[in-house]
């Protein structure tokens, strides 16, 4: 609050009343005054004098209820009059020396603007008398004496008063500044308190998701071995009689004489087909197997530094006869300068094997172009076709296990589904990645990014990381971070409201939370999961259809069910 002498403010200036009561004490006296030591003339002009300060008493006592500003002005202006009227009817000249009380009490009642008024009054009155000589000749040595006091009165009222306003000044902003930061303080207190409220909410929280967390992933590595078992065996059953079948037939081929006679040429042929069906189902039980490794991290690199170039050529090696027989035509594009890579050889000629393968076999006209450039710190290895393409809802999920495009010209060329899904594993597992661009009608450019990486070396001691001018400092004070009380976390769905009451005696070990109703403790799970929940039901009967209400609504947290009569 910003206080200044011209402006009025109730709260710091005197009270009119207080000059009120004032007065009335002086009409008293001079009444008393009168009646002891004054004659009959002189009695009367005391009488009327004191009915004149009465009555000025009682207005400012009514104006200052109403209208304080009014009373205020009011009473100081009477002042002057009534020191004129006392002068005149009374006939004292010593009374112009309390000239000065009019001045120091409109400082006092309204500040310095209605002082510097009453003193400027003042002083035309007493200019006046002086020139009508209405005061009498012995009045005019007094008037000269009270301009003076006049004056020296309202310097000094002026000059206190201004001191004790800039002082005023001081105080209340200081003041209003300390209980402002009072006031934020305790908001900052306030916020506090929930915010501690708040993390021990999230705490416990916290905790049981840990919890469930664990279980989850219990469950997730049970899975997992279930799964690696499950694969191990499906390879070790598939693949020994495939071997020993596929060896068989090859026998049977390579020397019929062997088994006492020619097979004719039909029996040749039937063999030829199952030895090819035989080793399709072995390479799908490879892939499948390589691909639960894969996705399990168990799968190991044996890296090396190697030349893509000649993995390019020995891929397509493989896949030129079925090129030669589509009449499509072959277009490799590599720089002389493409650096080695620094990875397994096995796996990436795999992956290289399986987009050339992919592009033969769905490409019926036209050609392949396989690319091979450095960029960066990485080498970019890319296989466009000019088959069918793929669909674009297709492009999203073709690196999935098993997914091939959903158009017709994809679903009779064959193949597991696991080629791309397998190669981008072996992709990721070297820190590179693997996209598709295509266009249905115009083909498709498979490409894959790996790392121009270098093996790692260990060396150093470990101590180099720590400064030698490093100095531990210990804590001054302990966290006053709030503890978690590690209490287990129970619902309570207590229809009939007694069972908290038998319960509370084990508060110590266990958080209950009660609720009434089932809709009260679904709200509450939602916002703060619990270990358990116990629904008390109303009678025994009762007890089994609000289980099965309770279950339908809380499918993961335990339920347990109890009538509890009342006490």
């Amino acid at each position: 609050m910003n206080i200044s002498s011209d402006e009025f403010n109730d709260d710091f200036f005197m009270s009119a009343k207080w000059v009120s009561v004032a007065l009335v004490l002086c009409a008293v006296a001079l009444v008393y005054l009168g009646d002891a030591h004054l004659g009959q003339t002189e009695r009367l002009a005391a009488l009327r004098y004191a009915i004149l300060l009465l009555a000025v008493a009682g207005v400012t006592w009514q104006w200052e209820t109403k209208q304080p500003l009014a009373g205020r002005w009011f009473m100081a202006l009477a002042t002057i009059a009534l020191l004129y009227l006392g002068l005149v009817w009374l006939g004292m000249a010593a009374l112009w020396l309390l000239i000065t009380l009019p001045v120091v009490l409109a400082m006092a009642m309204l500040g310095q603007r209605a002082a510097g008024v009453s003193a400027l009054l003042s002083s035309l009155l007493l200019w006046w008398l002086w020139y009508t000589g209405v005061a009498g000749t012995q009045a005019v040595d007094w008037i000269g004496l009270a301009f003076v006091a006049l004056w020296s009165t309202f310097g000094v009222v002026y000059y206190l008063h201004r001191r004790s306003d800039e002082t005023l000044r001081w105080s209340l902003h200081h003041s209003q500044q300390a209980r402002r930061q009072i006031e934020e303080s305790r908001q900052a207190s306030v916020g506090l308190k929930e915010t501690q409220e708040d993390l021990l909410v999230a705490n416990r929280t916290l905790a049981l998701l840990n919890e469930r967390l664990a279980a989850m992933r219990l469950v997730a590595e049970e899975a997992e071995k279930t799964k690696a078992a499950f694969v191990a065996k499906i390879s070790h059953e598939f693949r020994t009689p495939l071997n020993m079948i596929i060896g068989l037939i090859d026998s049977l081929a390579n020397a019929p004489e062997a088994y006492g006679q020619t097979l004719p040429a039909a029996l040749l042929t039937d063999l030829e087909i199952v030895r090819r069906n035989g080793e399709h189902l072995t390479s799908m039980i490879n892939d499948v197997l390589a691909l639960s490794q894969a996705e399990a991290g168990q799968m190991v690199l044996h890296r090396e530094w190697v030349d893509l170039r000649e993995d390019i050529e020995k891929s397509v090696t493989v896949v030129r006869p079925l090129l030669d027989k589509k009449q499509l035509a072959l277009q490799l594009l590599m720089h002389s300068d493409l650096p080695p890579v620094y990875c397994d050889r096995t796996r990436i000629r795999q992956v290289i094997l399986n987009l050339v393968s992919n592009a033969a076999r769905f490409t019926d006209a036209g050609g392949i172009t396989v690319r091979a450039e450095a960029k960066g710190s990485d080498v970019v290895i890319s296989v466009t076709d000019t088959g069918p393409g793929i669909v674009p809802e297709d492009v999203e999920r073709i690196f999935e296990p098993f997914q091939q495009s959903s158009g017709g010209l994809w679903r009779d060329r064959g193949g597991s589904g696991l080629g791309l899904s397998i190669s981008k594993q072996f992709i990721e597992l070297h820190n590179g990645y693997i996209s598709v661009e295509s266009a249905v009608g115009l083909g498709s450019t498979f490409s894959f990014r790996l790392p121009i990486s270098t093996p790692l070396t260990v060396g150093g001691n470990p101590e180099r990381r720590m400064s030698e001018d490093w100095v531990f400092r210990g804590r001054s004070a302990w966290s006053q971070t709030p503890h978690l009380p590690n209490l287990p976390r129970v619902v309570l769905c207590d229809e009939s409201g007694f069972a908290h009451t038998l319960l509370k005696q084990y508060s110590d070990v266990i958080d209950f939370v009660e609720f009434n109703s089932l809709g009260q403790v679904v709200e509450e799970l939602q916002r703060c999961p619990a270990h358990a929940v116990i629904c008390n039901a109303i009678s025994p009967n009762q007890m089994g259809p609000l289980l099965a209400q309770a279950r339908a609504l809380i499918p993961d947290t335990p339920l347990l069910g109890c009538y509890l009569p009342p006490p």
